[in-house]
């Protein structure tokens, strides 16, 4: 070999290693450079190509949610015309977006833009797919920032880290999206926030498959009135936290008559006696008060209705028996205090006579396994996993492998009257059309020797798994606080973020550390300084309805509605085929009782919150006003007014016992009520009757009175 040609080898043979290692170093990754940038122009999303059918004979998935699908598609579809490998710059990919030629969804992708270089240098490199690095973690910064006033800005950094130890800033093709877009005003090209309106706002930043929340806070007043609070436990502590930073003051502390018919209400689900009035004034000890309430048997009646309506036990689905073992089931294991990780554990995996063993209900409710995989993951995770069934959660992470394999778990469950495993059941995955693989969501797939009930019951309950605790202890704050740190109090992920996170988390923590204890954490809450604040607003937190700087006024269940109204008029509610009295105490959901239905009773045809109901508050409404319900009661000769004027002449003390038995509270202004009583010439019977008749309902009919204040 000549001289030259060998030493012209040698060059080449040195200096390829370099150009390669060069080439390869600086080669764009379709999965998590291209993927991003369709993204942040929209044309994955739901209104565009990412819809179920895709738009204009193009489809992608789902905000980019199947690389390899779309990979596909954008290279080898269409013969090949969407990328341009000899010439990019002709590529449909680009000239569709920069609307060089037609394009329905207008301007995307500007041609000075360096997404478009980007791009553009994809297809040039061969638009090949790497699968170089995945993505490990998203790092936004600032994540929590507090400005001073409507109008500051704050600029986010935003960087992701992979798997091969590189850490990239992708603020460039990162999405930015407000929950309120009228309150916060994006510069997606300076990642610049800034805040229009005084409040808590959240940005939600998306680069591939992680979300991450921006809390933007702007206090909701110029100056804090009455400075730092004393607080006396660890809820106070965050809440105050939080307060102070929104420069929100608090209401002040709640009358000792209010707070007894607030906690009774809210743990025992009816109207505190004369007694328990006498008792309270002579010891107004509420860590005292919430400890009868807890041990009482009215406390397991009422939250047994409560868990009634969150599980919703239908008597229709699981048949009047089911429904009744069912319901008494729970009640005893509130009763006895049973941890919520027993119970959730039962329900997964207990077998049997339904109409025996009332926890083997549970694998009765919905009509098919992807409706248990729903019921289970909302109840036990806090997890709308049903957004998953189709393609892959748009808002968080589980993907349709999570929801498909949790409905696997179910698909073997017999649900008859006898609940039992068959040993074949399966569901077909829709992506593959083969039979979907059980899996725990966002965890692991489970071999076909697995119980996936109990596999997926362990790993629910397991030290240190935060759902359970984190949707357990959000229910029990909605029900004494009238609404949950997250809203809805199923559907909790990084884009639905708490009003207060450290609270939430530390309830959580709490609850997990005392034995998942349903009564320890009531209590916690009845005595803090949060629970026991008044209604009545004050000067500056008069719009507050989220941050607990005063009491939330709540709408009372049809049930309990029911039973206050026969114990104030002393006639109580009949039910058709039942001996009972209490609405409370009702197994089957669907007894016939017109007032219940008026009054808005739960049909658990889904999970209800406090307050929602299925009667509409027009009809409630003119049931009140003039219904037999209150009405015929009021009149009624055996009924408490009627004996209470027969026996008791001074009309000061009727005044006194009616708004004692129906409010809590006294009637106020002696000299007003005798003036009002000389104008209607109570000395005659008749007036008396009517006067107090009319008096009574007017109670009964007032929000004070159907509401928990």
């Amino acid at each position: 070999m000549h001289p030259l040609n060998a030493r012209l080898l040698l060059l080449i043979a040195f200096t390829l290693p370099v150009f390669a290692s060069a080439s390869a170093e600086n080669d764009i990754d379709f999965d998590t450079e291209i993927i991003p940038i369709l993204t942040r122009q929209g044309c994955n999303a739901g209104s565009c190509h990412g819809a179920a059918i895709g738009r204009g004979g193009f489809k992608l998935s789902l905000l980019g949610s199947g690389a390899a699908a779309d990979y596909a598609t954008i290279v080898h579809q269409l013969e090949g015309r969407r990328v341009n490998l000899h010439e990019a710059g002709r590529s449909l990919l680009l000239l569709k977006p920069s609307e060089q030629l037609g394009h329905e969804g207008g301007l995307k992708l500007e041609e000075d833009s360096p997404q478009y270089e980007v791009v553009q240098e994809w297809i040039r490199q061969g638009s090949k797919r790497l699968e170089a690095k995945r993505l490990t973690k998203l790092l936004v910064s600032p994540s929590n920032p507090v400005l001073d006033q409507p109008g500051d800005s704050i600029s986010v950094s935003i960087q992701a880290v992979f798997d091969d130890g590189q850490t990239v800033d992708v603020r460039q093709s990162t999405v930015l999206a407000a929950d309120d877009p009228d309150a916060v005003k994006i510069d997606h090209d300076t990642g610049t926030l800034t805040v229009m309106r005084r409040g808590i706002h959240v940005v939600i930043a998306r680069f591939l498959d992680r979300v991450v929340p921006i809390r933007i806070t702007v206090p909701l007043n110029e100056k804090l009135v009455g400075g730092q609070r004393s607080s006396a436990n660890q809820i106070d502590v965050l809440i105050h936290r939080q307060l102070d930073e929104l420069k929100l003051p608090i209401s002040p502390r709640a009358t000792d008559r209010e707070l007894l018919r607030r906690v009774t209400l809210d743990l025992a689900g009816r109207l505190p006696t004369a007694e328990e009035h006498r008792q309270f004034v002579a010891d107004p000890s509420m860590s005292k008060l919430v400890d009868r309430l807890l041990s009482s048997g009215a406390y397991a009646k009422y939250w047994a209705l409560k868990w009634a309506n969150v599980l919703r036990i239908d008597s229709k689905q699981l048949q009047g028996e089911g429904a009744k073992a069912y319901h008494h089931w729970i009640e005893e294991q509130l009763r006895l205090d049973t941890p919520m990780t027993e119970l959730a554990t039962k329900m997964l995996t207990s077998l049997g006579d339904s109409f025996e063993e009332g926890q083997v209900n549970f694998l009765r409710t919905g009509m098919s396994p992807g409706e248990m995989a729903e019921h289970a993951s909302k109840i036990f995770m806090g997890v709308r996993l049903r957004c998953a069934n189709c393609h892959n959660h748009p808002l968080d992470h589980w993907q349709q492998d999570d929801y498909h394999g949790l409905a696997a778990i179910f698909a073997k469950v017999k649900r008859g009257r006898m609940v039992t495993v068959a040993e074949r059941g399966e569901v077909t995955h829709p992506v593959t059309g083969e039979p979907a693989v059980p899996r725990i969501p966002g965890l692991r797939y489970l071999r076909p020797s697995d119980d996936g009930r109990v596999q997926f019951a362990t790993w629910l309950t397991a030290r240190g798994n935060p759902y359970l605790a984190k949707v357990t202890a959000n229910r029990l704050w909605q029900q004494l606080m009238g609404r949950g740190l997250v809203e809805p109090v199923d559907d909790l992920r990084a884009t639905n973020p708490a009003t207060n996170p450290e609270l939430l988390d530390w309830l959580a923590d709490d609850f997990a550390k005392h034995g998942f204890r349903l009564k320890h954490t009531l209590k916690a809450i009845c005595l803090s300084q949060a629970y026991q604040r008044s209604q009545q607003a004050v000067v500056g937190n008069e719009s507050d309805t989220m941050f607990f700087s005063r009491a939330i006024v709540r709408p009372l269940e049809a049930e309990v509605i029911a039973d206050a109204i026969g114990d104030v008029t002393g006639l109580p509610l009949q039910y058709d085929d039942t001996d009972t009295v209490r609405a409370i105490a009702l197994t089957n959901n669907r007894v016939a009782s017109e007032a219940l239905d008026v009054l808005g009773r739960c049909d658990r045809t889904t999970s209800c919150a406090p307050g929602e109901a299925s009667g509409g508050s027009l009809a409630r409404t003119l049931h009140m006003i003039n219904g037999p319900l209150i009405n015929d009661r009021i009149s009624d000769p055996k009924g408490r007014l009627v004996q209470l004027l027969e026996r008791e002449t001074d009309n000061h003390v009727v005044l006194q016992q009616l708004y004692q038995i129906a409010l809590g509270q006294a009637p106020g202004n002696r000299l007003y009520w005798s003036e009002r009583f000389a104008e209607a010439k109570l000395d005659e019977p008749k007036h008396r009757k009517e006067f107090f008749e009319d008096l009574l309902w007017s109670l009964l009919t007032s929000e004070t009175f159907i509401t928990n204040h």
